[in-house]
């Protein structure tokens, strides 16, 4: 019989299972207002209650009923304003525009999952409540039949966005010897960034 391999041998395995019943409720609204002829202005919200409807039992898996999805938040909205004139001399339609987008906090897993055991030893796949957010962008630009020119200002407050961990919890491996330490991957959305954008359409 072959020796079980150690971890450094062992392949990575996934199990996908039915994880029982859950629901998700809401309330979605939208609204769209349009003041003047040259302004409008609107925003969305979503509220979700999501959550599982029995008692989940597998090996050393165990999830309350009433438990949170993970990558559910909440609470979810958006507000944006435009406004546009005309520029007759230049065949085109001017427009400035500002958007806000929000987004609750989510929960990475079903089940809650320490990174640091009692006995110190540590879990390669932790638990992780990813924060909540909000990212702001603002343009102002000319629009022709076939041309537009644009400065924009994307995530205003160069908002940093933990969408999600990378695998093995988001840790690289520890090396002492080397000095390698511990180091959180997280995948995030673009720094705040500024400049002019030109586009130009051919043929029919």
């Amino acid at each position: 019989v072959d020796a079980i391999p150690g971890i450094c041998g062992q392949p990575y395995q996934v199990g996908v299972f039915n994880a029982g019943d859950a629901h998700i409720n809401g309330v979605n609204a939208e609204f769209d207002w349009n003041p003047t002829d040259n302004l409008s202005v609107g925003f969305n919200m979503e509220w979700l209650e999501a959550e599982t409807d029995t008692v989940l039992e597998l090996g050393d898996l165990y999830v309350e009923s009433g438990t949170k999805l993970p990558l559910t938040p909440d609470f979810t909205a958006g507000a944006w304003a435009t406004y546009d004139w005309s520029v007759p001399s230049m065949n085109a339609n001017g427009y400035a525009r500002v958007q806000w987008s929000y987004s609750g906090a989510r929960e990475s897993s079903l089940q809650y999952t320490p990174f640091v055991n009692d006995d110190g030893s540590t879990n390669p796949y932790p638990s992780w409540t990813n924060p909540s957010y909000a990212i702001g962008d603002i343009s102002i630009g000319l629009q022709g039949d076939d041309w537009e020119v644009s400065m924009f200002l994307n995530n205003v407050t160069d908002e940093r966005v933990n969408y999600g961990h990378a695998s093995q919890g988001g840790y690289t491996q520890q090396n002492l010897d080397e000095g390698r330490m511990h180091v959180d991957t997280i995948y995030t959305n673009r720094p705040r960034e500024y400049g002019i954008r030109f586009i130009r359409k051919f043929g029919g």
